[in-house]
């Protein structure tokens, strides 16, 4: 099997993955892709927003509703964009998934208790909202997506009251034993 590298992308990159789920049941937060200094000089009220790198893991550069004065460490560019994500409050819950032609075949859902840090998370407690599982089976569904590596595809989503928002899709393939990254950065 041949890993479709621009799919890969697509999902790893934060704002197309936004872009790629828009309308659906669980849709990533209003989002909004940073590659000049004039897109960042937008947002003039940065609390209401978590900004990282389009292409980042482990959430080590993410800005959680930053001050105005941390926003002038960003440098978007064309090469190394960022995104802007509306704050979306509320319990997080990570899914460890599995989808072969297509198919959820394997699934895990988890609330990741304690962290190192923002980023990974250490110990964890079992979830399984059925918004989740819907989703994968939709995104498998639909992209036909297969190939994914032992550590799974992971989909972050943060509850909403009763519905979901999806965060971000980093992908993993079997094939290839890395993800899809540009860019640099080692964050989520």
């Amino acid at each position: 099997m041949a890993v479709d590298f621009q799919f890969m992308h697509r999902l790893h990159h934060k704002g197309w993955f936004a872009q790629m789920i828009q309308g659906w049941q669980v849709e990533a937060p209003e989002t909004h892709l940073l590659e000049t200094h004039g897109d960042l000089a937008a947002f003039t009220n940065p609390a209401d927003w978590v900004l990282k790198p389009a292409y980042s893991r482990f959430a080590n550069r993410t800005l959680l509703r930053p001050r105005p004065q941390q926003l002038r460490a960003i440098q978007p560019t064309h090469e190394q964009p960022w995104v802007a994500q509306r704050f979306a409050a509320g319990r997080e819950h990570c899914s460890f998934s599995l989808l072969v032609e297509g198919r959820l075949t394997a699934h895990a859902c988890y609330h990741p208790r304690y962290r190192v840090g923002r980023g990974s998370g250490i110990w964890f407690e079992p979830t399984d909202p059925p918004t989740i599982r819907a989703f994968l089976e939709r995104f498998g569904a639909e992209n036909g997506y297969r190939g994914v590596k032992s550590n799974g595809t992971k989909t972050y989503a943060k509850t909403i009251l009763a519905l979901m928002t999806c965060l971000l899709c980093p992908p993993r393939s079997y094939e290839n034993e890395m993800s899809i990254l540009r860019g640099g950065g080692s964050d989520t």
